[in-house]
């Protein structure tokens, strides 16, 4: 598969990355964000079912990259008609989290392209941050340090592990999220959840494996690091 991360993603977890047969893609940083984020995938791009999203700018400055993306998985590039800042909320136009037909999201500060995307049902929460904030674990069960990530996502069905907050590194940040700090499959068939990091140094590590290992997932830990956020490690198959 095809691993999109920030290129400044911890050697020994890229490494692994490649140890495991992932073709490593590392995207370049948009000097209008924060630099602890600028080049985090989950605040720069959108993988929708049918395309990538992504601002004006952004396509300028990450051409050849989104031209592999493209390439690889055969989907286009689309353009937001929204433009990306530091000023929040203008930062987290892109940073909407899907778990099967939801998408989890602050709407009225999410891209329209995206909310009015068939493939979603909009899922209001009132984390802006919403990607960062999610684990996946299939389309009926999520992990999260978020309250009202995990109220709504009760709400509507799900599965929920609510676990606790930092425990996660982001520098420049006083704490990073955990969807940040795993991987993100496109594909439903991939079954391993990646953590940028080890696992076992959360404080509810053995609560996150049971929940994963329970919905058939297995979790994987890149490095004896500490659990660092990078953006979501995004996962994307080979288009045919």
């Amino acid at each position: 598969m095809l691993a999109v991360i920030d290129h400044r993603i911890p050697a020994k977890a890229k490494n692994e990355l490649r140890r495991m047969g992932h073709r490593v893609l590392t995207i370049p940083p948009h000097p209008a964000l924060p630099v602890p984020v600028c080049g985090h995938p989950d605040m720069l791009l959108f993988f929708a079912p049918d395309c990538i999203f992504c601002t004006k700018s952004y396509q300028k400055i990450a051409e050849n990259e989104l031209e592999i993306i493209s390439s690889y998985t055969k989907n286009p590039i689309k353009i937001i008609h929204a433009e990306i800042s530091a000023r929040y909320p203008q930062d987290i136009l892109l940073n909407a989290a899907p778990v099967g037909k939801h998408l989890f999201c602050l709407g009225k500060h999410t891209a329209k392209e995206l909310t009015s995307n068939s493939a979603y049902e909009v899922t209001e929460v009132h984390q802006g941050y919403a990607k960062c904030s999610v684990v996946p674990v299939g389309d009926a069960a999520l992990i999260t340090e978020d309250p009202s990530i995990a109220t709504v996502a009760r709400q509507r069905g799900f599965d929920v592990l609510r676990v606790r907050t930092n425990a996660v590194t982001l520098a420049g940040y006083d704490t990073g999220f955990l969807g940040g700090a795993s991987s993100y499959a496109t594909d439903s068939d991939v079954r391993q959840i990646l953590f940028c990091g080890n696992l076992e140094l959360h404080p509810d590590a053995a609560a996150i494996k049971a929940f994963c290992l329970g919905r058939g997932f297995d979790p994987i830990s890149l490095s004896d690091e500490p659990l660092t956020d990078v953006g979501t490690i995004f996962l994307l198959p080979m288009g045919v």
